[in-house]
């Protein structure tokens, strides 16, 4: 009678949670973009610095010229448990179609700091550089922002405001570079469906099409981009749409996603679609785009990541239900799955032949090396450490009010 009880109090908690959530897929699950609402003229901010290389989650910076990856030969990573150089291909120049977005930018921190990487290209509505890139020097990023992000940041990044929906050819030709990969986080979140497709489908052919004509312009790459890495959606999220959950205008968002998945196929060699359910992060919670921050998104990850709440994941028919009981993704697992998409080689551990599909939360995970969350037990252990300074500040307060007494 317990057992049955403890499941329906769960059942009732997926189904909260699960109305949540649905808010949440449109923003974090699409890649958490830069939104499209308005045109943007085209505009290019690049930026020089020479500092020491630092480590993955640390900072670097821009330029005006494609984004460049190079993987050494000789470097050896068996000590960190790490595939050998000799599992990853090529790349000279990535381009991060919405490299100013939640995920882009995690994205392009990581490219910066890539050994060997010379150039990275972000393509986003605002072409802002994002405050990780910038000086410490409040004064100094108000007054010349360009000229402050040199003064951090060792690897050559260019960041252009681009409105990939509004562009000629030759405008996003010109801004995209000669990309030897691309990784595009782009999408876009609301009602109308039309916006809906354009924003998450239409922006991302543009990109995507840009990149081959750019690339063939070598004549190197048999007429396609090498590596393509796409920010998607789950599946188990689309099949809320077809077991009827989700609103109309949703078809809109699932279109758009199709079409963006079909161009990158059609574009690129190796092609790595990253399709996390949830994405979580950062240090605040927020509305308009919602978000979650990455403390109590650890917690839940940790928590659904258990074999009872997966076991009931697999048992619960497709709806809003199942999705719930899927644990969120954290957003530096989701950038590190895009940039490993675009540096390993096919048929290396964790990739395919052709097409990669990373469509649950332990294939990205596994991808991108990102460890097990620890939000529960690092909870637990704050709750127990606070039960024993409060204790001890309440024996401190009993032992000097009975000194004072004597």
């Amino acid at each position: 009678m317990a057992t049955i009880t403890m499941a329906r109090r769960t059942a009732v908690i997926a189904a909260a949670s699960s109305l949540c959530r649905l808010l949440l897929l449109l923003s974090s699950s699409s890649s958490s973009p830069d939104y499209y609402c308005a045109a943007f003229t085209t505009s290019t901010i690049t930026t020089r610095s020479w500092d020491s290389v630092h480590s993955l989650h640390h900072y670097h910076q821009h330029s005006t010229t494609p984004v460049v990856v190079r993987m050494s030969d000789n470097d050896d990573d068996n000590d960190t448990g790490r595939d050998t150089t000799s599992s990853t291909r090529s790349i000279k120049a990535v381009t991060v179609l919405g490299g100013t977005g939640f995920v882009g930018s995690r994205v392009c921190q990581l490219l910066a700091n890539q050994e060997g990487i010379e150039t990275v290209i972000s393509l986003s509505q605002s072409g802002t550089i994002p405050a990780w890139c910038t000086a410490n020097d409040e004064a100094a990023v108000e007054t010349d922002p360009a000229a402050a992000a040199a003064s951090k940041n060792k690897n050559t990044m260019v960041w252009t405001a681009i409105d990939l929906l509004t562009a000629s050819e030759h405008e996003l030709d010109t801004a995209m570079g000669t990309p030897d990969a691309v990784i595009s986080c782009l999408g876009t979140i609301g009602t109308d469906p039309t916006l809906l497709r354009q924003g998450n489908g239409l922006a991302n052919v543009n990109g995507f099409e840009s990149a081959q004509r750019c690339t063939t312009t070598t004549g190197n790459n048999n007429g396609v981009v090498p590596a393509i890495a796409y920010v998607s959606v789950c599946t188990e999220v689309r099949d809320c749409q077809a077991a009827g959950w989700l609103p109309e205008f949703f078809t809109g968002y699932f279109e758009g996603k199709t079409l963006a998945e079909d161009s990158a196929k059609r574009c690129g060699q190796a092609v790595t679609i990253v399709a996390p359910t949830f994405i979580y992060g950062g240090d605040a919670f927020g509305v308009l785009p919602p978000r979650v921050n990455d403390a109590y998104g650890s917690f839940i990850d940790q928590l659904l990541s258990f074999p009872v709440f997966q076991f009931v994941a697999d048992k619960t028919p497709p709806g809003l239900i199942k999705v719930a009981f899927r644990p969120p993704v954290a957003v530096e697992a989701v950038a590190g799955a895009c940039v490993q998409g675009i540096l390993k080689k096919p048929g290396a551990a964790g990739m395919q032949t052709g097409l990669t599909l990373l469509d649950t939360a332990h294939a990205i995970n596994t991808l991108a090396q990102q460890p097990p969350a620890t939000g529960m037990t690092d909870a637990k252990d704050w709750t127990v450490q606070t039960v024993i300074d409060t204790s001890d500040w309440i024996q401190q307060k009993v032992k000097d009010y009975n000194e004072r007494q004597q």
